[in-house]
């Protein structure tokens, strides 16, 4: 049986499922302790127990998602990384894939990627396509002196969308990698690189092919291809969605961004001002964010 309680901060809500009842509980959103002294979690749950009319309440996703939804807003941030990233094609249209070899598939991944996520650093080297037996993966991503390669199980090649949905989950792999973002736990590695299909616009390509017949054999046996389950692929395509539909994650424009990453770098606004100014008498033809742009790298080119 779980309960609900209230952080420390009391402005948010947080769900303890019966598994880690006793284990201590941090806030999702705003990282307090919840109940650390486990009383109010005992009160509850005997409230819950003796309570006569007590009916089953269905769990708002808001709390049966919470770390998840923690994970993607954190990512997105960090990819989307401004406003103006938000103005791109969200989706890629798995009918825009060429119909060609995987390797133009994920080049294509990759160049999409690279319009939608501007925080992530997407490579330009299109790794190596290899084919082989896998026995308990449809795809593999690695790394050996200094290739790249994704490995495609054989069992999948007959099926070009279960094709495009290890494809997109590799790439995202080797994004995250190059960007120097990765879990230390094997699992939650593979979860965070389901999340960032989702957040880099490939969500419906991987849809598309994941429970597929062709899949089925994939990763482990009676599953399908990913490490979510469909209740968290479904939760996360469509939240997702809203986050890039309101904003609700606050992005700044690129002139604020850049704005408050000089501000960080110099906090005397008279130095910073100088220096803007030395720049655009240096060069009048740039704009705004290009001067900025300018300042902030000889900035960082000092301090290295």
């Amino acid at each position: 049986m779980s309960v609900l309680l209230k952080c420390t901060s009391r402005q948010h809500t947080v769900r303890l499922d019966s598994n880690r009842f006793w284990e201590k509980a941090i806030c999702p959103k705003c990282k307090v302790p919840i109940d650390p002294t486990r009383l109010r979690r005992v009160i509850k749950r005997f409230l819950l127990l003796f309570s006569k009319n007590a009916k089953p309440v269905p769990v708002p996703d808001e709390f049966r998602f919470a770390k998840l939804k923690w994970r993607i807003d954190k990512l997105a941030k960090d990819a989307w990384k401004s406003q103006e990233s938000l103005n791109a094609e969200f989706l890629l249209n798995p009918s825009k894939l060429p119909t060609g070899s995987p390797d133009k598939t994920i080049e294509a991944i990759l160049n999409h990627v690279r319009q939608i996520a501007p925080g992530l650093s997407v490579p330009l080297r299109v790794p190596r396509i290899e084919t082989g037996s896998l026995i308990d993966a449809g795809g593999q991503f690695k790394t050996s002196d200094g290739w790249v390669s994704v490995k495609l199980a054989n069992h999948l090649l007959i099926d070009r969308k279960a094709v495009r949905a290890v494809l997109a989950h590799e790439a995202c792999h080797y994004i995250l990698s190059n960007s120097g973002i990765k879990e230390s736990d094997f699992a939650e590695n593979e979860r965070l690189t389901d999340l960032c299909m989702f957040v880099c616009g490939l969500g419906r390509l991987f849809l598309e092919g994941y429970k597929r017949e062709s899949a089925q054999d994939e990763y482990r046996a009676g599953h399908r291809l990913g490490y979510l389950t469909d209740a968290e692929y479904n939760f996360t395509a469509k939240y997702v969605l809203e986050l890039r539909s309101n904003n609700s994650l606050q992005l700044l424009t690129r002139s604020e961004e850049l704005k408050q990453r000089l501000a960080n770098r110099v906090s005397d606004s008279r130095v910073s001002g100088r220096l803007l100014q030395n720049a655009k008498a240096r060069y009048p033809e740039k704009s705004e964010i290009e001067i900025y742009e300018l300042v902030i790298e000889q900035l960082e080119r000092e301090h290295r």
